[in-house]
C-alpha cells in the first residue's frame, strides 16, 4: 500500500472534528490544523523507516484504535453512560478506558494480521463512515448550544428577584460547620444576612439527595415526604436531554410561570431555558470569553486540550488528566471553570439586573461544587482542585469551607456593587443550595443546606426551627404572608 493511502488513514484517524464543532477562535483552528499536517509529514517519515511487517501492523493497529476512539467518543458516549461502577469491576473510568483501548487494539491487530489489506480497507471505511456521519449529524455542534438573548424585551421592571442556587453547599450547623473554618462561615453568613436585612435559616434541609430531584421539586413547589419519593423523572418534572450540552431538560417549572421576563444563568447539568418566559439564556461553556479569576492560568493550550477532552475520546480524557496532574494545563471542566469564571458571570448578572429588563434572574452555579479550589485568600489554586480526590475527610471539609466562604464573599461584593449603582430597584434575593456536601453518608452532611431569603424592605431574622428548603421555597412564592 502507498504512503499516500497510509497518510489518508492517519488523517481520518486523527482528524480533530471537535475543533470544527466547538466555538474555537480562527487562530486556534488554524494552529491545530497546521499541527495535524505536520504530524502527517512525520507519519510519512515514520512509515518509510518501518520495514518489518509486524511493526507496521502494530502501528496501523494503534492508528485505528485512536481513530475509532476519536470518532465514537468512547469515554463520554460509552464509558460514562454504560459502564457504571456497579456493572464493571473497576470504579476508575480512566482504567476502564485503558482496558477498552487495549481490547480495540488487540482486535485491530488480529483483524489486520489475518485479513491483510482487506482488513485495513474495512476498518478505514468504518472510521471514514463514522467521521462523515458525525461531521453532518453529530449533536456535538455549537449550533445546538442553548443560548439566546431576546432583544425584543422592551418592558422595564422596578422589582427584580434574584435566585442563586449554589450547588452542593452545606448550610449553617452542618457537619462542615464543626471546624474552625466552618464556624467562621456560619458567623459570616449570619452577619451577611444581618447587613442585607435577610432571613437566615440555620437548620434547613433538602428533601432530596440528588440535584435533579431537589431542584425539580423546588421550582415546582413540591415537597416529597421522604427521600425515596424524590423521583423527579418519574413525576415528569425533568427529562433526560438528547442535547450534548445538557444532561437534563427542566420539563415543568411552576416558578417561571410567576414571572414575565426571565434571565437564566445555567450550567451543563440542567437546561431551564425551554420555558416560554425565558428571554435570555446564558450557559457556561469554556468556549466563551470570560475574565477568569487570578491564578486560573487561562491559555490556548489548556483550552485546546480541554476541548479535546470535552468531545469525549478516551485518549483525550487520559491525556487531559495527565497534563492536569503535572500542572501543564488548567481545567475548564464544569466545577473548575465555573469557579474561575464566577466573578465574570456575576458581572453579567449585574448588567442584566441594572438593565431592568427582567423580573427574575435565575442562577444555578457549580462554582460551589467539588472538587474545591480556593485558598484562605480566595485565590484559585489548581493544585487544590487536582489533588482533591486524595484528601482525607478533614482536608475535604477544610477545602469545602474555604470555597463556600469565598463564594458568599463574592456574592456579598456583588450586592454592594448593585446597591451602589442603583438603589431604586426593589430587590428580592434567595441564596440556597440543592443539598449538602455529601462528603460522608450522614443526613446532616448530605441534606443540610444553605438558605438565605431577603425580601424587599424585609428585616433580619434568624430562623432556628428545623425547616425544609422545598417547603420554605413554596411558602415564599405561594403564601403572600411571607
Amino acid at each position: 500500500m502507498s504512503i499516500r493511502l497510509y497518510n489518508f488513514i492517519f488523517l481520518i484517524c486523527f482528524f480533530p472534528l471537535w475543533v470544527l464543532h466547538f466555538n474555537f477562535s480562527n487562530f486556534i483552528k488554524f494552529l491545530i490544523f497546521i499541527i495535524l499536517f505536520l504530524f502527517i509529514y512525520f507519519n510519512s517519515l515514520l512509515l518509510k523507516s518501518i520495514k518489518n511487517k509486524i511493526y507496521l501492523t502494530v502501528y496501523l493497529s494503534f492508528l485505528f484504535t485512536f481513530g475509532i476512539d476519536n470518532s465514537l467518543s468512547l469515554f463520554s458516549d460509552f464509558i460514562l453512560y454504560n459502564l457504571d461502577s456497579k456493572s464493571f469491576f473497576l470504579t476508575n473510568n480512566y482504567l476502564k478506558g485503558l482496558i477498552i483501548l487495549i481490547l480495540i487494539f488487540t482486535f485491530n491487530f488480529l483483524f489486520i494480521k489475518y485479513l491483510n489489506k482487506n482488513g485495513i480497507k474495512i476498518i478505514t471505511i468504518f472510521i471514514s463512515t463514522i467521521l462523515f456521519y458525525n461531521f453532518f449529524y453529530s449533536d456535538k455542534s455549537f449550533k445546538n448550544f442553548p443560548e439566546f438573548n431576546n432583544l425584543k424585551v422592551e418592558k422595564t421592571y422596578n422589582e427584580t428577584t434574584l435566585i442563586f442556587i449554589l450547588d452542593q453547599m452545606a448550610g449553617i450547623n452542618s457537619v462542615a460547620s464543626s471546624t474552625k473554618e466552618g464556624n467562621y462561615f456560619d458567623n459570616y453568613v449570619k452577619n451577611f444576612s444581618k447587613e442585607n436585612n435577610a432571613k437566615i435559616y440555620e437548620n434547613i434541609f433538602s428533601s432530596c439527595f440528588r440535584t435533579r430531584d431537589s431542584i425539580s421539586f423546588l421550582v415546582n413547589f413540591y415537597n416529597p415526604k421522604n427521600p425515596s419519593d424524590c423521583i423527579a423523572i418519574e413525576n415528569n418534572l425533568i427529562k433526560n436531554s438528547k442535547n450534548f450540552y445538557n444532561k437534563y431538560n427542566m420539563h415543568k417549572n411552576a416558578l417561571f410561570e410567576l414571572f414575565d421576563s426571565i434571565s437564566v444563568f445555567q450550567n451543563y447539568f440542567i437546561n431551564y431555558c425551554n420555558h416560554k418566559n425565558v428571554n435570555k439564556c446564558d450557559q457556561y461553556t469554556q468556549f466563551k470569553s470570560y475574565e477568569y479569576i487570578d491564578d486560573f492560568n487561562s491559555n490556548n493550550f489548556s483550552l485546546i486540550i480541554s476541548g479535546w477532552k470535552h468531545y469525549g475520546s478516551i485518549f483525550g480524557n487520559i491525556i487531559w488528566r495527565t497534563l492536569l496532574q503535572f500542572k501543564f494545563i488548567s481545567s475548564y471542566d464544569q466545577s473548575s471553570g465555573e469557579k474561575g469564571s464566577f466573578l465574570s458571570r456575576l458581572d453579567a448578572i449585574e448588567n442584566d439586573f441594572l438593565s431592568k429588563k427582567y423580573d427574575l434572574i435565575f442562577f444555578h452555579s457549580l462554582a460551589s461544587h467539588e472538587p474545591y479550589a480556593f485558598d484562605k485568600n480566595c485565590n484559585f489554586k489548581r493544585e487544590n482542585f487536582i489533588n482533591y480526590r486524595t484528601y482525607n475527610y478533614d482536608k475535604k471539609l477544610l477545602a469545602h469551607n474555604l470555597d463556600r466562604i469565598c463564594i458568599i464573599e463574592f456574592i456579598d461584593q456583588f450586592l454592594l456593587r448593585i446597591k451602589k449603582k442603583d438603589n431604586t430597584i426593589k430587590t428580592n434575593l434567595i441564596i440556597l443550595s440543592d443539598h449538602g456536601t455529601r462528603i460522608k453518608s450522614d443526613p446532616n452532611d448530605e441534606l443540610n443546606s444553605i438558605f438565605i431569603y431577603k425580601k424587599n424592605n424585609g428585616f433580619f431574622e434568624r430562623v432556628l426551627e428545623t425547616e425544609n428548603i422545598q417547603n420554605v421555597f413554596k411558602k415564599i412564592f405561594l403564601d403572600t404572608k411571607n
